[in-house]
């Protein structure tokens, strides 16, 4: 899903500039979303908070919160189990 519309594919990969997090998404003409995370390294597993702000249908701003487990070992990050909260 892309701003409520089914949109069949997903973003490839995370951009993290300071306190902010984009996921790529290549087939849309800006690339994705800017949004900003929050980390829980002391949770076993770690943990990775993202959260967006939309725009829905009617207008009304829209918060999505991604609440999903991640591993960082050297350069690679590894992240998975979303669990999405909209507000």
């Amino acid at each position: 899903m892309y701003r409520g519309q089914a949109s069949g594919h997903g973003f490839t990969h995370y951009e993290f500039e300071g306190g902010k997090v984009k996921q790529i998404v290549p087939y849309h003409v800006n690339g994705g979303t800017w949004g900003t995370f929050k980390l829980e390294p002391t949770t076993t597993p770690k943990r990775i908070d993202t959260t967006y702000e939309h725009e829905g249908k009617n207008g009304e701003g829209l918060s999505m919160t991604h609440k999903e487990c991640y591993e960082l070992t050297g350069d690679t990050l590894r992240i998975g189990g979303s669990q999405v909260i909209y507000l």
